[in-house]
């Protein structure tokens, strides 16, 4: 049954988010700020400009990596002669680690900090998906995408990350940005195909691999001199005159003026970081919260099959109606590579991910409801998905798969804005303790 301080945790209620994010200039100590607060002060600026591109560069480098698959597999298929089982386990496997991966940099993340942990996790991906590149073995092969996918939830850290160092009113974005540059992000093995990928069979995949781990590498150096550790994290964890000296640092940056009397606080939270037993206990005892857990569950499954899965069904539509005029009942000759007019194809398909981009960016600007925002996009999403069944001409199977990648699109930039609205100090909470994280889903 709801309540008021059930109410007062919505995201959508935008009333209560205001005042909690602003700073609050009638404390009853003036010198006593959280580092929202202070951040608020400071503004946006140079500072903030130079930790959003890096971080739009880590969206960029693990969108890379991911989507290199659909294109990898397809020619894979064709140049070892895989049964589609053993196709479907590259996809599989890259994806297998993804589950393990969230709660662990959760923790991770809450133990070294947000900066070591996104340096640690892209140097592992760096590492084993360069590692591919000289897999001697479809088995092998299979291995390293499994420990690549190790890695793969630290873009889960990174929204966060946004959240905890941009003043409120900008934060949206930041969320826009990430977004953004993941869409960019699965451009790039399209465009390295085409210019490295031809229509003979031979190694030259080895070399797409390796170049695709390359905005990895170069993320990775760019977190070592660019980015600073949360002030939010390092207040949380008693390092409160690390968190001042970067609060300075980034003053200076936006040409800003900071006075060093004031002292840190930490953040009074909407979402507590309770024990793992009180929230287990909390679910079970409470019909209200279970079901929002489920729900918010069944959000993540689904949108993370659409990004991903439909992904493959692009590059599947195009090989196999390359194959064969008549792609629902494809001949699998494993003898069509796809061509450089194809790869053109899909660059097409993909750019319009930016029209999910701008869905999101409207829902987050005009602070559209979490719940209009999922009927209207999962309401577009289910139509398309129900008319591929009709075997349409592959353009227009395409188009529907587009639209509902794109509104799934919009979808997440919203759902991602209003979970981090709730974060704790300790990220894992996203993970195992979400009595308050996910309140707000049955409203």
């Amino acid at each position: 049954m709801e309540n008021s301080d059930e109410k007062a945790l919505i995201p959508g209620d935008q009333e209560s988010k205001k005042a909690d994010y602003s700073a609050t200039d009638n404390d009853s100590d003036p010198k006593m700020m959280t580092s929202t607060e202070v951040i608020t002060r400071i503004g946006f600026g140079w500072g903030q400009a130079m930790q959003c591109a890096v971080l739009w560069l880590g969206f960029f480098a693990e969108a890379a990596e991911i989507f290199i698959m659909p294109i990898l597999s397809t020619r894979l298929y064709v140049e070892w002669q895989l049964s589609p089982s053993l196709e479907a386990a590259l996809g599989a496997c890259s994806y297998a680690g993804f589950a393990l991966s969230y709660p662990i940099w959760g923790f991770i993340s809450d133990w070294i900090g947000r900066k070591k942990s996104l340096i640690l996790a892209n140097t592992w991906i760096t590492i084993w998906g360069g590692a591919c590149a000289l897999a001697p073995s479809l088995y092998w092969l299979l291995a390293f995408r499994l420990l690549f996918s190790l890695a793969g939830g630290i873009v889960n850290i990174m929204f966060p990350f946004y959240y905890e160092f941009l003043p409120p009113k900008q934060r949206w974005l930041g969320f826009v940005t990430g977004t953004v540059g993941f869409t960019f992000g699965g451009m790039y093995p399209i465009i390295l195909a085409y210019f490295m990928l031809d229509n003979e069979r031979g190694d030259t995949w080895r070399y797409y691999v390796a170049f695709t781990v390359i905005p990895c590498a170069v993320f990775v150096i760019l977190m070592i001199l660019i980015v600073d550790e949360s002030p939010r994290f390092l207040v949380s964890a008693n390092r409160v005159q690390d968190a001042k000296r970067i609060l300075g640092k980034l003053a200076k940056r936006n040409n800003y003026k900071l006075s060093e009397d004031y002292e840190l606080k930490m953040e009074e939270e909407r979402a507590s970081s309770k024990s793992f037993s009180e929230s287990v206990k909390a679910i079970l005892n409470d019909r209200h919260i279970a079901k929002s857990l489920i729900c918010i569950l069944f959000f993540g499954i689904s949108t993370r099959y659409i990004i991903y899965g439909l992904a493959f069904v692009k590059t599947e539509l195009l090989f196999l109606a390359g194959e064969t005029a008549d792609y629902c009942s494809g001949s699998h000759e494993k003898s069509y590579l796809l061509t450089k007019e194809d790869y053109l194809k899909l660059m097409v398909l993909q750019s319009f991910d930016l029209f999910g981009n701008a869905i999101g960016a409207y829902f987050l600007l005009f602070e559209v409801s979490l719940r209009a925002s999922g009927l209207l996009c999962y309401s577009v999403g289910t139509a398309a998905m129900l008319l591929l069944y009709s075997c349409p001409h592959v353009w227009t199977a395409l188009c529907l798969v587009v639209l509902c990648r794109s509104f799934t699109y919009g979808f997440i930039s919203n759902m991602w804005f209003s979970l981090s609205a709730e974060t704790p100090h300790l990220l894992t909470s996203l993970i195992i303790r979400p009595r308050d994280q996910f309140i707000y889903v049955l409203h």
